[in-house]
């Protein structure tokens, strides 16, 4: 595949689980069709999946990504002009807020290859699956939380229904593609903004950091490549984890101006370079870093079903009604599917998930 001659334009599909009038109205049995006016050849096709309630939308356009790719964004207002001009996601989209989020890599102990664990954990619950697939790029399957990005006002209400659902392309928080690469985005809990500014080199908000390594890189180690030759920014401090089904993993981490690689298999909120020593870790990300650390310790492989488990005992049910674990995903790097397991209820439900591969949604 000639990475160098993508256009950008090809198939995305998005499974909507946490579908809200916010972004489009449609009644559970129906199957809508809408084509855009405006740009006359976007065509969405909805439907719902009526035992989980999952909505599955296939669109066929232009996300624009080829062509922000080259030029990328200075900072957030740059970022946010980008959209609007071209894919638009609202007048105002969010950053990102303070919350925890926990990941890590095992060895597959039925299949071999290797098994990701992830946990998301914000307040957000508007949930996105993702499927995007195109010329020139890898196809990729990815989790959006809608509501983390985009304002729900009267002027994104009034917007036309595509020009909202494109820019979820570039807002992924964890993700496989059609190579074995997986990556996820987590908080660093110091609540700092960074922005690097070295010459030479294209910006980038952090999770279009991650939509470039889902379209392009065929390697975790191809990944760290493509992020560590970006200017990173971002309201909040982030970093993000790698890994592939080779079983390699590494964390990618700003620090003042400069990008740290650490070869790591696990992941939750506070730095592992040595750089970023002096930030105080939190409790909740050392005590559920330990945990799992102590999973992956007492069982150096396992089966989907034990890293279902290790994300369930460290979910959470923060009392402040802010942080909750909104969706927890077990994917297989080598057979490139997924399981999704949904907060309904106000409850995370462990008994029946959502699986899906690369391509599309089993109902």
């Amino acid at each position: 595949m000639d990475n160098n001659t993508s256009t950008g334009k090809g198939r995305i599909a998005m499974a909507i689980v946490a579908l809200v009038v916010c972004v489009i109205a449609v009644s559970a049995s129906a199957v809508t069709v809408l084509t855009s006016e405006e740009q006359g050849q976007t065509t969405f096709s909805l439907r719902q999946c009526t035992a989980s309630g999952l909505y599955y939308l296939d669109m066929t356009g232009d996300d624009h990504f080829a062509e922000y790719k080259d030029v990328g964004s200075s900072d957030m207002a740059s970022f946010r002009q980008f959209l609007q001009d071209k894919v638009t996601c609202g007048e105002k989209p969010r950053g990102p807020i303070f919350g925890n989020c926990s990941v890590f890599m095992t060895e597959d102990s039925v299949d071999g290859g290797y098994l990701v664990g992830r946990n998301f954990d914000y307040n957000y619950p508007n949930t996105c699956v993702v499927f995007n697939s195109g010329e020139g790029i890898y196809s990729s399957v990815s989790t959006v939380d809608l509501a983390m990005f985009c304002d729900v006002d009267e002027s994104f209400m009034n917007m036309t229904q595509d020009t909202r659902l494109n820019a979820v392309t570039y807002l992924p928080l964890d993700g496989i593609n059609e190579k074995g690469v997986f990556i996820a985005i987590n908080s660093v809990n110091n609540g700092k903004a960074f922005q690097q500014t070295r010459e030479g080199h294209v910006g980038m908000f952090v999770t279009t950091a991650l939509r470039l390594a889902l379209d392009y890189a065929d390697s975790a180690e191809k990944a760290v490549e493509l992020i560590s030759d970006l200017n990173l920014f971002s309201p909040k401090d982030f970093h993000i984890f790698t890994c592939d089904n080779s079983g390699k993993g590494y964390t990618i981490e700003v620090v003042g101006d400069t990008t740290y690689v650490t070869e790591t298999d696990l992941l939750t909120n506070h730095y592992l370079t040595p750089a970023g020593a002096d930030t105080p870790v939190s409790e909740s990300s050392r005590f559920r870093f330990g945990t799992l650390q102590a999973a992956m310790d007492e069982n150096p492989t396992m089966d989907k079903t034990q890293v279902r488990d290790a994300l369930a005992s460290v979910k959470q049910e923060n009392p402040d009604k802010v942080h909750y674990t909104r969706w927890s995903v077990v994917y297989d790097l080598e057979d490139l599917t997924a399981t999704i397991f949904l907060r309904k209820n106000g409850e995370m439900n462990y008994e029946h998930g959502d699986s899906y591969d690369i391509h599309d949604v089993t109902c």
